[in-house]
């Protein structure tokens, strides 16, 4: 293990802590207060700085994140609901926020079923839900998982398992997703990971690196501010999103994009496979109070079901299927 500059064999960490988790730890607990009161979460500390938490109520997705003492995730004035009263009520955003997973983007009509914004996946409780400190050789392993069902009665049957690793002094969290079909028909899924950062670590002097590809803006908003997609300003009061999409190829079987605060002196990277995420949207809001940039893989673009399943841009699963979506976050010292 390597914690804040060292290396340690499991004995040597022993030998300084007979508990393990004096150095890093994995542990369940609960809200006591507010909307989201009894609901359950998941402290994971890697020992060297890089310290988040799990939602188990809101589909294991990742709400508060700091790195050195600096929050990096964009936590909406909402807070940590439970999910309760409508998108723009219960969307506590966080670090990661999944979407999917019959619908990404616009709420719409289709087929005769009434599909909400973004979909139900973050207001689904995980079941079977575990947290875990154990040792592979000298390393310590933090990991945490558990499942998602959506499914209905003569329809659709789909079940997201989730794990996520964090081995410890890392800075480091992989997320290994399998999207199983478990009924007889084939399954239009689309899926989006709205990884979100605020302020202190983003702000006018956060530099972003995405990948060369063509920008396309989603909006008439976005348009207007195409030549700045990239810029990340101070506040703006009255600001109004700006959405962007792209459609980057791997390098080396994965997407990257970088952030780097040199004045705070940490940075965060985002990879991911982009097999079945092969579209990246990027969210700005640089609006006051809502001051945030979301990192966006996704299979479709962001039209919503009713557009992307006709136009061929869902994800298909066959009958008993499933895929393993995988995406990395890092963070480390710049």
């Amino acid at each position: 293990m390597k914690l804040l500059g060292r290396e340690y064999t499991r004995r040597e960490i022993l030998r300084y802590a007979g508990n393990p988790s004096q150095a890093a730890s994995a542990k369940r607990m609960a809200y006591a207060d507010g909307p989201g009161r009894g609901d359950e979460a998941i402290f994971i500390n890697d020992g060297a700085g890089l310290e988040y938490e799990l939602q188990a109520g809101r589909g294991l997705d990742i709400y508060s994140l700091s790195y050195r003492g600096v929050n990096c995730a964009f936590k909406s004035k909402a807070g940590p609901s439970s999910g309760r009263g409508g998108f723009v009520k219960y969307s506590n955003c966080g670090m990661l926020f999944t979407c999917g997973l019959r619908n990404i983007g616009p709420g719409c009509e289709f087929e005769g079923e009434t599909f909400p914004l973004h979909g139900d996946y973050n207001v689904t409780p995980a079941s079977g839900v575990y947290a875990r400190e154990t040792w592979e050789g000298d390393e310590y392993i933090l990991t945490a998982g558990g499942k998602v069902k959506e499914a209905a009665l003569f329809a659709h049957n789909l079940e997201l398992s989730r794990e996520i690793t964090t081995p410890a002094g890392s800075g480091l969290i992989e997320i290994s997703d399998t999207l199983s079909n478990n009924g007889d028909e084939t399954a239009d899924c689309l899926i989006l990971y709205h990884v979100n950062f605020g302020f202190p670590f983003l702000d006018a002097e956060t530099a972003v690196t995405w990948p060369e590809c063509e920008v396309i803006p989603r909006t008439d908003e976005a348009r207007a501010g195409l030549d700045k997609c990239g810029e990340i300003t101070p506040p703006i009061d009255g600001f109004f999103e700006h959405v962007f999409l792209r459609e980057p190829e791997a390098r080396d079987g994965s997407v990257n994009v970088t952030l780097e605060n040199k004045r705070l002196g940490i940075g965060a990277e985002l990879s991911y496979e982009n097999e079945y995420l092969p579209y990246l949207a990027q969210w700005k809001s640089m609006k006051s109070g809502d001051y945030a940039l979301g990192i966006e893989p996704a299979s479709s673009l962001l039209f919503g079901r009713a557009e992307e399943v006709p136009n061929g841009r869902a994800l298909k699963i066959a009958p008993f299927g499933s895929v393993n979506i995988k995406l990395r976050l890092r963070f480390f010292d710049v």
